[in-house]
């Protein structure tokens, strides 16, 4: 996995003539402000030449063309909200137990993008079916009641606010068990929007309900068992589970099938021909998509969307709702 490394920039020794507050700046606060406002501050404008990649070209857009990026962040409100229904919200999380630090321009525009290409894997009415409204973007999420620092790594749904759910595109743990840092997580928002979408159309997350004691028994009865050790995130995954995340709930094993299925769908079915305690979770959540879309998430569209991609798939809704209109 990438990450962040401390020591990935270190002034002393790569010799920038750099002022002495950067320097002096500690650790977790350069980290804090973002990659492209530690290079800035670290660097200085001039000299971001020198950097190159994604930060360069990030940072000058927010520095130089800030237009450009309110233009574009704009653009993908618009398509999410005209043609999905779902509102973008970048306010932080400010109450008693829990905060969160705010997006830059850069960041918001890159997570409006990130969401718009997740959503284009569905059908238009998908999220109204399944009640899902909003989706709140938001970094360094701490609840300082949680002692698990794993509890809310990529984001969260809570029924008590049953409308959206939250991800947390930066946060200083995920620079460990995450792909990549920051904005440059892509993969990362698009596969946590689609773990999180399904929880919220999930009826059953509780410890209470007899449906998640039947998914753990059967799991174990096919040679799955679970464990609910928040260690197993750093473990190796399991055969049964489409990851060691998935493994530690009833409800994050089914959480984590979804997700692979609308991020990976042909490692998915590669797994399932090896696994077939995994064949049969992976049967069940198609069955469940299938279902909260109208029918039209089958397995046409499942093998499309494997083999060719988000374009293939909006085809042939397209098409399913071409053939719809005409025999009315």
């Amino acid at each position: 996995m990438e990450g962040f490394e401390p020591n990935d920039v270190d002034p002393a020794e790569e010799g920038h003539d750099l002022p002495d507050q950067a320097i002096q700046e500690t650790q977790t606060e350069s980290v804090d402000r973002g990659r492209r406002n530690f290079l800035k501050g670290m660097l200085g404008v001039t000299a971001l030449l020198a950097v190159g990649g994604q930060p360069l070209a990030e940072l000058l857009r927010e520095e130089v063309l800030p237009e450009d990026l309110e233009r574009e962040l704009d653009a993908h409100r618009e398509k999410l909200k005209g043609e999905y229904g779902l509102e973008l919200d970048f306010d932080p999380i400010t109450s008693a137990n829990e905060s969160s630090k705010e997006l830059s321009l850069a960041e918001r525009t890159d997570f409006a993008k990130d969401i718009y290409d997740g959503a284009q894997r569905y059908p238009k009415s998908y999220f109204n079916n399944i009640g899902l409204k909003a989706v709140q973007g938001v970094k360094w999420y701490d609840n300082k009641k949680g002692d698990d620092p794993l509890v809310v790594l990529g984001g969260f749904y809570r029924g008590a606010d049953p409308e959206k759910v939250v991800i947390n595109k930066e946060s200083p743990m995920g620079y460990v068990v995450r792909d990549k840092f920051g904005w440059g997580n892509d993969a990362s928002v698009k596969y946590i929007f689609h773990h999180e979408a399904y929880h919220k159309s999930d009826e059953h997350i509780s410890h209470a309900d007899s449906f998640n004691a039947n998914w753990r028994q059967e799991s174990a009865k096919l040679g799955a068992p679970m464990t609910p050790d928040v260690r197993d995130v750093f473990s190796i995954r399991k055969p049964g589970f489409a990851t060691s995340y998935g493994d530690l709930m009833p409800w994050e094993d089914r959480a984590e099938i979804a997700a692979l299925l609308l991020t990976d769908p042909a490692r998915a079915e590669s797994l399932a021909k090896e696994e077939p305690v995994l064949a049969l979770k992976i049967k069940e959540i198609k069955e469940e998509y299938k279902r909260h879309s109208g029918g039209m998430m089958d397995e046409t569209y499942w093998k499309l969307l494997a083999e060719g991609g988000v374009s293939s798939v909006k085809e042939y809704f397209a098409l399913r709702k071409k053939l719809a209109e005409e025999k009315k």
